[in-house]
């Protein structure tokens, strides 16, 4: 399936994930701005996400590195699985990245590092490709531990310069930078933030974790063993509590 419209040349596609990688990215995100700013001008919302892989790391040095490319491969796959199915785009051969006059964009740019770039879509939307992704990821078996941690900012985060000069590539460039920074922050509160959680989804989370280092390290923990361990954390976090 051809799901992005981007120029077929060798040094723009990571042979990895088939995706534009970041020599694309680099000299077409001029282009892929003024395109933003311009719709902005119309009222028209764009979202960026990007998305890091947890764990990729550990996965390299305990499996190797060539678990480690296929973690990156499925996870560029579940992206891409999720922005079709919320985006409403065909399973066959599509125009490029124009599909309904959206423009979506994933780009690897490189390692464990995602960037998704959407046009005609607010953080709602966005949220629901979120969640699309991470209920993938939770029912894959095969990802030795692996996640994914995603942050999402839109152009009204951001209100664009009324003055701003369409024909500065500075500062259009400047102004999809900084929406690109704000969710790349916003993926670092999303992987180390759990206030927001409730106790039975902080449970969840916890014997989920618990779960994945077992399969990192190579133990497959029964649903009594993760408990077992989940008991024990709760011990050390209670004691540290008190000394506190």
């Amino acid at each position: 399936m051809s799901f992005f419209n981007f120029d077929n040349k060798s040094n723009y596609i990571d042979r990895l994930t088939s995706l534009p990688n970041k020599n694309y990215y680099i000299d077409n995100l001029y282009q892929t701005a003024l395109k933003m700013v311009n719709d902005i001008k119309k009222d028209i919302v764009w979202t960026v996400m990007f998305c890091d892989i947890d764990g990729l790391k550990l996965v390299n040095d305990l499996h190797g590195h060539t678990e480690g490319d296929m973690i990156i491969k499925k996870m560029a796959d579940i992206i891409k699985d999720c922005i079709i199915i919320n985006r409403g785009l065909s399973d066959g051969p599509v125009d490029g990245v124009k599909q309904k006059d959206n423009i979506n964009e994933v780009i690897h740019l490189g390692g464990d590092e995602f960037v998704i770039i959407l046009s005609k879509c607010n953080k709602t939307d966005a949220k629901l490709i979120k969640d699309c992704i991470y209920n993938k990821v939770n029912e894959d078996n095969n990802l030795l531990g692996a996640t994914l941690s995603i942050g999402i900012s839109d152009t009204m985060d951001i209100p664009l310069k009324d003055d701003i000069d369409v024909g500065n590539s500075k500062s259009v460039l400047t102004y999809i930078r900084e929406i690109i920074h704000l969710a790349d922050r916003n993926m670092y509160k999303d992987k180390n933030d759990l206030n927001f959680m409730t106790k039975d989804e902080l449970l969840h989370h916890r014997l989920k974790c618990i779960n994945r280092m077992g399969n990192q390290i190579g133990f497959d923990f029964t649903s009594d063993e993760a408990y077992l361990i989940l008991r024990s954390i709760e011990d050390i976090e209670l004691k540290r509590n008190r000394m506190n």
